[in-house]
């Protein structure tokens, strides 16, 4: 299931920069997510960088895929010849060139939204790493548990993370939305802004077993599912004036429990307006995103067709023509009604959400729009070299949501850090914690024993004493 599971390279490693110097060499900034860790590779010759960078990049992660496994923890440098044949390793700390990320005061979160659900990054035990920038996880207070872990460790994913997590957590109680469980917060100085800040460094929401309709193509898809579907999108584009944005098979799940229909990942969700100042795709309107993507959704569901559910979403195929074509259902797909059906709901929910009360290009059209929530910080501060020294006076400081992690350093700063032990080296007995830090299963269980019988008292009593309540399968506190 996880990151690991079915090695592939290319799912290993990203990059968030490439930089190429004349009759030199290509410098790429990568990430090993298993380790969570950054590397400066360089590569020794000069390329194109306005050339095709994914493919070039497939090659170095199969370079990098032979060698990781031998390398120290606290390698960060690497030299490949023209070949891809590894050069030298190093760890030079002056090669750390990347930037820390910035991240937001849990105080800019509302209180109503804190109460109950914010927790630390050591109180998360790694269970699974599943893929970029998300774990599997259980809960040190609450052992037999599992929740997904997410989190932005660069400068980039960041302000994402905090978005989807505002957005999450405020229609989170939805039935057809997985459950956001906790904020999940570290410590973090920045320059003139405060020392020991407690900041939010990602989230966690409920694990629902099964896979996706993506991971698991085989399942039931039933009428009801589709009828799910199409609530959960009205209420989110009419009710809260939400554009979901990324409606697509990998992220719909199946609740086992309560044999309910799921929608998950808001990372590109955002409230509807139509002042984007992007121009709209062809036959394609802002708050027909959802629509459209819910009739691909379906269509691909059904006929393992991709290729038009593509065309669908991207190119606006008219989902009308779509919706009374003949559809041929995948073999392996298996369904409680006749394909007519399906088509029938769709055709009846496309003319409703025709009709011009029911186009909210506005959130604040919506019948109860969502509060807006805060932007993603970013304090003044001046330019720094890696050194400490100021570039820009504070005079002329301008807003920042990263600093050089060599001037963090240098000034004896706190930031969040990441890197933590390879799969493959860690110590028998022992667990790797959401901070990356080792703990001994013995000491785990020791705080489990601690936490049931102690000042605890079991995590949802101790929720309950604050007046949250907390459902079975749902998330604590907090009202949308």
């Amino acid at each position: 299931m996880g990151l690991l599971n079915n090695y592939k390279p290319e799912k290993l490693f990203t990059f968030e920069a490439a930089d190429s110097y004349p009759y030199e060499l290509t410098e790429w900034h990568v990430i090993n997510w298993d380790q969570r860790r950054r590397i400066l590779v360089t590569v020794a010759f000069e390329r194109e960088i306005d050339e095709d960078l994914d493919e070039e990049f497939g090659t170095l992660c199969q370079a990098l895929g032979k060698v990781v496994g031998d390398l120290d923890d606290d390698v960060n440098l690497l030299k490949f010849s023209k070949n891809f044949d590894l050069i030298s390793a190093s760890s030079d700390p002056t090669m750390d060139i990347f930037n820390v990320p910035l991240y937001c005061p849990v105080n800019m979160i509302p209180k109503k939204y804190q109460t109950g659900r914010v927790i630390s990054r050591k109180d998360l035990v790694e269970v699974d790493r599943l893929k970029t920038g998300v774990d599997l996880v259980t809960y040190r207070f609450e052992p037999k548990s599992t929740a997904v872990f997410k989190y932005g460790v660069d400068p980039q994913q960041a302000p994402r993370n905090w978005r989807e997590l505002n957005c999450w957590l405020r229609v989170s109680e939805h039935p057809n939305v997985v459950p956001f469980e906790y904020i999940i917060t570290d410590f973090q100085d920045v320059p003139r802004h405060g020392t020991d800040m407690e900041v939010v460094v990602g989230f966690t929401s409920t694990f629902i077993p099964g896979g996706t309709f993506e991971d698991n193509r085989s399942r039931d898809f039933k009428l009801k599912y589709l009828e799910q579907l199409i609530e959960v999108v009205d209420d989110l584009n009419l009710k809260f004036g939400i554009v979901h944005a990324d409606i697509t098979r990998r992220n719909i799940v199946i609740n086992p429990t309560t044999d309910t229909l799921q929608l998950f990942d808001f990372n590109v969700s955002l409230r509807a307006n139509s002042e984007s100042g992007k121009p709209d795709p062809p036959r394609f309107t802002r708050d027909k995103i959802d629509v459209n993507s819910v009739v691909a959704t379906v269509y691909e569901i059904i006929t393992g067709d991709s290729e038009r559910a593509a065309a669908i979403i991207e190119h606006g195929e008219p989902t009308s023509t779509v919706t009374r074509m003949k559809w041929v259902k995948r073999p392996d797909v298996c369904l409680d009604a006749g394909i007519s059906s399906y088509q029938r709901t769709l055709r009846c929910w496309l003319r409703r959400r025709n009709r011009p009360l029911n186009r909210v290009r506005h959130f604040k059209q919506a019948q109860s729009p969502l509060e807006e929530w805060p932007q993603p910080w970013a304090p003044k501060i001046p330019a720094m070299r890696s050194d400490g020294s100021l570039i820009t006076s504070w005079d002329d400081a301008g807003t920042r949501s990263s600093v050089d992690v060599g001037a963090m350093r240098a000034l004896g700063l706190k930031f969040v850090t990441w890197e933590r032990p390879a799969h493959n080296r860690i110590p028998e007995g022992f667990r790797v914690l959401a901070d990356g830090t080792l703990v001994a299963q013995a000491d785990l269980d020791g705080d489990a024993q601690g936490h049931a019988v102690g000042s605890r008292s079991g995590h949802r009593d101790q929720l309950a004493l604050k007046g949250v309540k907390r459902r079975k399968g749902r998330a604590p506190g907090g009202d949308v």
